[in-house]
């Protein structure tokens, strides 16, 4: 019994590293595009003039 209540626990902290590194790759994907979009806001800029 003992060892399924430890597989329990060992299970929800996988299941929160998991979801901790998708929130990582969605903030890091976010940086990405806005870092994308200003610099494609300054290529038009700079065409644009």
């Amino acid at each position: 019994m003992f060892h399924l209540v430890n597989l329990e626990g060992n299970k929800m902290d996988l299941e929160e590293v998991y979801l901790r590194q998708i929130v990582e790759q969605l903030k890091l994907q976010n940086k990405l595009k806005e870092d994308s979009n200003e610099l494609l806001k300054a290529i038009l800029d700079k065409l644009g003039k």
